[in-house]
Formats: C-alpha cells, sequence, structure tokens
C-alpha cells in the first residue's frame, strides 16, 4: 500500500473511532452542563438558606451590630448635646430594628418562620405610626388614641413575640 492508501485508510479509521467517541463525548459534556447549570438552581430552590443554623447565625451577628451601635445611648445623660443625640440615635434604631426582623424572617426555618414574620408585620405596624403619634402629642385624644391603637397591635402579637424570644433562648443562647 501506498503512503496516500496508508493515509486514507488512517483518516478512515479515526473517523469512525471519533463518531464513536462523539456521542460519549457529547453525553459527557451534557451531563456535565446539566451538573454545573441545573444543580445551583436546584439546590437554590430546595434549600432557600432557612435553617437553625442559618436563624441563629444571623440574630448573633445583627444584635452584636447592634449593640456596638446603640450600646452607649443614655450613657452620659448629663450633656445636654448627648441627650439629643441619644434621642436621635434612639429613633434611628427602631429602623435598624426593622432590617434586622427581615433577615430574620428570610432565614426562620419553618417551625418559626410564621412567628418571625407576625412579629415582623407587628414591628412595622407599630413603628410605622410613630410619627403620626408624635405629631399628635399635643392632642390628648390623638396621643391616647394612638397609645391604644399601640396596645392593642402589641397584644395581638404578644404570643409570636414570646415564641420568638423561646426560640432564641433554646436555639441560638448558649
Amino acid at each position: 500500500m501506498g503512503n496516500a492508501a496508508k493515509a486514507a485508510a488512517e483518516v478512515l479509521t479515526c473517523s469512525r473511532a471519533s463518531t464513536r467517541r462523539w456521542p460519549i463525548l457529547r453525553s459527557v459534556l451534557l451531563s456535565g452542563l446539566v451538573v454545573v447549570v441545573v444543580g445551583p438552581l436546584l439546590q437554590a430552590c430546595a434549600g432557600d438558606g432557612r435553617s437553625v443554623e442559618a436563624f441563629c447565625s444571623t440574630y448573633r451577628e445583627e444584635k452584636e451590630k447592634f449593640q456596638d451601635t446603640y450600646s452607649g445611648i443614655g450613657s452620659n445623660s448629663d450633656d445636654p448635646d448627648q441627650v439629643l443625640t441619644d434621642l436621635m440615635l434612639g429613633i434611628q434604631s427602631l429602623g435598624d430594628v426593622s432590617v434586622i426582623l427581615d433577615k430574620l424572617d428570610k432565614v426562620a426555618p419553618e417551625d418559626i418562620e410564621p412567628d418571625v414574620a407576625a412579629v415582623k408585620k407587628s414591628w412595622d405596624d407599630m413603628t410605622a405610626g410613630m410619627g403620626d403619634q408624635a405629631s399628635q402629642a399635643l392632642n390628648p385624644g390623638g396621643l391616647l388614641g394612638g397609645m391604644l391603637k399601640g396596645l392593642i397591635l402589641g397584644a395581638q402579637s404578644n404570643g409570636s413575640w414570646t415564641r420568638v424570644g423561646q426560640y432564641i433562648t433554646d436555639h441560638c443562647e448558649s
């Protein structure tokens, strides 16, 4: 056989071998694609980050940040400038509590999530009307109405507040 015939035979042999290998290679590539693309999507759907560990970790991190930011409030009440600063920090802390409750609600395990959601809603409802109540400070009827509304909202969610507090004590504080 001449060189040309040998070369043609090799090309035919290689192309037959590569034809046999191509379906296997294609299967391997498709399997890899499924693992790389679909796997994380399925994992994201199956495990949405709700666990006791995620809840407690979030609670501890947020508690530490909150305490670092607001632990000095009221420590120097003799300074008139500090009183105004403390008041502003106190008001700011209300918004931070809303953010903390939102973060906790996103990672709360199924057994406590409904209570965390109720606490978050209760907190948001109570703080939403604070500006209106402050504007009514000199109107006794408005002030009493605002106080009564706050008491009712607090009483409605008291069970959830208690259960969330107990859950934190049981699972997050060692």
